[in-house]
């Protein structure tokens, strides 16, 4: 019996080196095959070409994050009362609270003193609106409830997804016509695309993207703040065959 468990356990080592020994050669021939074609690449002519399209966009999700403190209220207001004035505000500016508003977080501090532990709550909401005008008018209407804390958190364009597909195709089509171009000097011309590359960018433009209540002339509350537009961009990369 013991010599039948050697011969076993000597046979299972045999089979797993066999096996070890066959993903080895696999992986050797998948390199060799992956160089082989980079090979095949560089050794026909081509042509490379680095092109992008880009446009600016007005963003209508604007997203207001507003900060309900007991340490902030000049009043020492509860963040219960700060709460039922923001509602306020928000019912004045015709704001469907239920679909705009949310809880974006809630935390609290402590402010130790001699005799005496203060704990200050804040809750943060988050509040989406369509444009810089409504965001200016609830900004504006907080303020004047003793709501101060309030932020441009962040900023997108709802369409941004048919935008990019418009601006790829734009940048396509430049890259065919600037290649075709320059090899039509040189008396050749272009075939299939050998290799593509793309690259997406989204960039917030201007520094309008943190504005407190405070810094607003409530008497001019109509005016729409400048709030800059977002630059979306698409790049590619891309690599024709040379005829």
């Amino acid at each position: 019996n013991t010599f039948m468990l050697c011969e076993v356990h000597y046979l299972s080592i045999i089979l797993e080196y066999l096996f070890m020994k066959r993903i080895v050669i696999l992986l050797a021939l998948i390199t060799s095959l992956a160089y082989g074609q980079e090979q095949n690449f560089l050794e026909k002519p081509y042509y490379r070409t680095q092109v992008n399209a880009d446009t600016l966009v007005v963003p209508d999700k604007i997203y207001l994050q507003i900060t309900l403190s007991e340490k902030d209220s000049r009043e020492k207001k509860s963040t219960e009362e700060l709460y039922n004035k923001m509602i306020q505000s928000l019912q004045v500016a015709k704001i469907d609270i239920q679909k705009q508003l949310s809880v974006y977080g809630m935390s609290s501090t402590y402010d130790k003193k001699i005799f005496k532990t203060n704990i200050n709550k804040a809750e943060n909401y988050e509040l989406l609106v369509p444009d810089a005008a409504t965001a200016l008018n609830v900004i504006a209407l907080l303020e004047k409830n003793g709501i101060s804390n309030v932020r441009v958190n962040r900023k997108e364009y709802s369409q941004s997804d048919r935008v990019l597909q418009l601006l790829r195709e734009k940048a396509l089509k430049k890259a065919k016509y600037e290649a075709e171009s320059l090899m039509k000097v040189v008396g050749q011309g272009i075939g299939k695309v050998l290799s593509i590359q793309e690259y997406n960018h989204t960039y917030l433009r201007g520094s309008a993207m943190y504005m407190k209540a405070a810094e607003l002339d409530v008497a001019e509350r109509s005016y729409t703040p400048d709030f800059s537009p977002i630059q979306l961009q698409t790049e590619f990369s891309v690599v024709f065959e040379i005829k």
